[in-house]
Parts: C-alpha cells; sequence; structure tokens
C-alpha cells in the first residue's frame, strides 16, 4: 500500500488542485482563461469595432432622417397659399395675349394681301415710260417687303402657337399646384 500513496502523492505534487469546491486542477484552469483571454480579444478586435460602425451607421441614418424631414418642411412653408389664384390670373392674362396675337396675325395676312396688290397695280404703271425705270425699282423694293412680310406672318403664326402651348402649361400646372397643397400642408402638420 505504500506503493499506492506514494504514486498519489507523486500525482498531487506535479498537478496541485485549486481549492475552490471543485475539483479543478492549475493547469486546466490555466488553459481556461488562456482561452479565455484569446476569445475576449476576438471579441475586441471584431465585435466592438461591428458595433462602433453601427452606432455610427444609425446615428448618420437619424441625420438623413432629420434633414429630410426638414427640408420637406421648408418645402412646405415655401409654397405661397394663394398661387392657385395667381395661376388663374396668369392663365387668363395668357389667353388674352393669344388672342391678341391672333388679332394680330390676321392683321399682317391683310397687310399682305394689300401689298400683293400695289404690287400688281406697279406692274400695271410699268407701260409710262418716264418713270419705269423708277416703278422697276420700287417694284422690286416692295417684293422684297411682300416676302419680309411673309416670314413676318409666319413668325407671328408660331409665336400664336407658342403662347397657345404655354396657356395650356400654365392651366395644367395650375391643376398640378392645387393638388399639391393639401399633402403639403399635411407634412406641414408634422413638422415642430
Amino acid at each position: 500500500m505504500g506503493n499506492v500513496s506514494d504514486i498519489s502523492a507523486a500525482k498531487r505534487r506535479q498537478d496541485p488542485v485549486l481549492n475552490c469546491g471543485a475539483a479543478v486542477s492549475t493547469k486546466t484552469m490555466e488553459e481556461f482563461l488562456r482561452t479565455s483571454q484569446e476569445s475576449s480579444k476576438f471579441w475586441e478586435k471584431i465585435v466592438y469595432p461591428a458595433m462602433f460602425a453601427f452606432i455610427v451607421l444609425a446615428l448618420y441614418g437619424f441625420f438623413l432622417i432629420y434633414s429630410l424631414t426638414s427640408d420637406m418642411r421648408r418645402v412646405a412653408m415655401s409654397f405661397d397659399p394663394e398661387m392657385g389664384q395667381h395661376m388663374i390670373v396668369m392663365s387668363n392674362s395668357v389667353d388674352a395675349l393669344t388672342k391678341d396675337i391672333s388679332t394680330m396675325t390676321a392683321q399682317v395676312k391683310q397687310m399682305n394681301a394689300n401689298i400683293q396688290n400695289i404690287s400688281t397695280k406697279m406692274a400695271a404703271l410699268d407701260n409710262l415710260s418716264p418713270m419705269l425705270g423708277e416703278l422697276q425699282t420700287m417694284d422690286s423694293s416692295l417684293g422684297d417687303m411682300n416676302t419680309s412680310v411673309t416670314g413676318l406672318d409666319r413668325s407671328v403664326y408660331g409665336l400664336d402657337n407658342s403662347v397657345r402651348d404655354m396657356k395650356w402649361d400654365t392651366g395644367s400646372m395650375r391643376h398640378d399646384m392645387r393638388k399639391m397643397g393639401k399633402p403639403l400642408g399635411f407634412f406641414n402638420k408634422f413638422m415642430p
């Protein structure tokens, strides 16, 4: 029996047991501590920076949402509540301008017809020999003038079409602004 007690005494000297209520050897405890330190280093290297990055991204997201809501508030405040009335007045003015340009187009066409009539009468005067040279010069000038008036007629007609398009676009814009007023007023109620 002395042999067994010598072996267990030698084993106790090599692998001392900690006195913590459980039979855990010092070697096992050291391995546990080393493993837990490696694990904590892993957390320090990977998880903590990831948590920090997540917090930074969350703060940036909050900033973006705050900026968006403040910008929407500024847009809602910048709309004039009387804009619909102003659009009606502008639409009526464009309508009156369209009518005036149509009248001007008709008058330019009449002027073109009168100039062509004068040109025809001047051609009949070509038989008068003393004034023949002067009348030919005058006739060519009237032909140039007729060409210019025809070009002016086309330009006024194009302007008439452009103003008519402006009138339609203004009416559409007035309609769209009326539709946008209520939602913007709704957003304005949420802003401080």
